[in-house]
């Protein structure tokens, strides 16, 4: 796992190009763990689904690493979300509907007249 005074392997910020965006979370953010879960579990979903690298498996599992350290330093900084399962499970369901309306209406848009 990474931090601000020792970098991990798949730190994104020496990586990234100089006019890439990017987005970081921190421990204390009680939805982070949450988050990197989700993203976590995209990219298994996405390795899985075709070729990949061995570093992206290993990146994965550093992510799980990851997910609990910042549990772990939220709670302990009494920065934790105690609702943020039923939260974080609200979201998916917003998510799921918002894919559904996108699907169906680029499926309207295919359908000609």
């Amino acid at each position: 796992m990474g931090t601000k005074q020792n970098p991990g392997k798949f730190d994104c910020y020496a990586r990234a190009a100089p006019d890439e965006p990017y987005f970081v979370l921190l421990g204390r953010d009680p939805m982070a763990a949450l988050t990197v879960a989700i993203w976590r579990k995209l990219r298994d979903v996405r390795r899985r689904a075709g070729p990949h690298k061995v570093e992206d498996a290993e990146q994965i599992d550093e992510a799980e690493a990851v997910m609990r350290d910042m549990e772990i330093y939220a709670r302990d900084r009494g920065k934790d979300e105690p609702r943020a399962q039923e939260i974080f499970e609200d979201t998916i369901l917003d998510c799921a509907d918002v894919i559904r309306a996108r699907r169906r209406a680029a499926n309207a848009g295919d359908a000609g007249p």
